[in-house]
C-alpha cells in the first residue's frame, strides 16, 4: 500500500518537474524570440510627421 502511495507522488513531482522545465524553456523562447523581433526592426523615430506626407 505504502509503496503504491510513493509511486503515485513519485509520478505526480515526475510530472510537475517535466510540466515546470516545458513551461520555463517555453517561455525563455518566448521572450528571447520577442527580443529578436525587436533587435530585427528598426525603432521607427517618434517624430515621423515628415515621412508620413510625401516629399514634393
Amino acid at each position: 500500500m505504502l509503496l503504491i502511495l510513493m509511486k503515485r507522488r513519485l509520478g505526480y513531482l515526475l510530472n510537475a518537474i517535466c510540466w515546470g522545465a516545458f513551461l520555463s524553456t517555453f517561455i525563455s523562447a518566448l521572450s528571447y524570440f520577442h527580443w529578436f523581433l525587436k533587435e530585427k526592426t528598426p525603432q521607427p523615430p517618434s517624430t515621423s510627421t515628415s515621412s508620413a506626407s510625401p516629399s514634393r
